[in-house]
């Protein structure tokens, strides 16, 4: 079975790729924003909207984990430490 691509999956993965550390909030919260967005504007009278919302479960787990990446590495570098 072929896997869809979703408008949203854009930020998502500039996101998850995003380097440098000035960038990666920015990117977490654009990537946040769009997934709240579709979740929003999801048609879940239809029966079509499972595999998108796997997707959308999978990319919030990765997000959070992303962000909880993003807190230790700022309170590394607040105590002086890599």
């Amino acid at each position: 079975m072929a896997h869809r691509t979703y408008e949203w999956q854009g930020l998502y993965l500039a996101a998850v790729l995003e380097t440098d550390p000035q960038q990666m909030t920015i990117r977490l919260h654009a990537a946040c924003a769009a997934l709240d967005e579709r979740v929003l504007h999801l048609d879940w009278t239809g029966g079509d909207f499972q595999e998108e919302l796997r997707a959308l479960r999978d990319a919030a787990t990765g997000l959070q984990i992303l962000r909880t990446e993003i807190a230790r590495r700022l309170t590394e570098s607040s105590q002086g430490t890599s």
